[in-house]
């Protein structure tokens, strides 16, 4: 099992201080971080998972297009453009993970209680 953490995980919608689980080349879900766990990797940004058919060139093509239509971030935006259907959980298949905007948040970016 595998656990990579980031200051927010991007699965249906934007969820901060999550961590993704990955267990056995498959994903198991996206849960809160709310103590240290042994082993995880942490990223600063925002960590993607998206199904294994998404290459780094189609996903850049798309946050292009969000970018240039003045779109918003969401998961319906970015899941229509990558053609993730609501039908095909990731949940169970093997999944990549993408880390998007990474750059240093401040400390006030990063509390818990929001």
């Amino acid at each position: 099992m595998k656990r990579f953490a980031a200051h927010f995980v991007f699965y249906r919608q934007a969820l901060p201080l999550h961590y993704v689980e990955i267990r056995s080349g498959r994903f198991a879900g996206t849960y809160p971080l709310t103590e240290e766990i042994a082993g995880t990797a942490f990223f600063d940004g925002i960590l993607l998972p998206v199904p294994p058919s998404i290459d780094k060139e189609i996903l850049d093509a798309a946050l292009l297009h969000l970018h240039s239509e003045a779109l918003e971030l969401s998961w319906e935006n970015l899941s229509t453009l990558l053609y993730i259907g609501k039908a095909e959980p990731l949940e169970a298949q093997p999944v990549r993970l993408f880390l998007l905007d990474p750059h240093r948040y401040s400390s006030s970016e990063l509390r818990a209680d929001d």
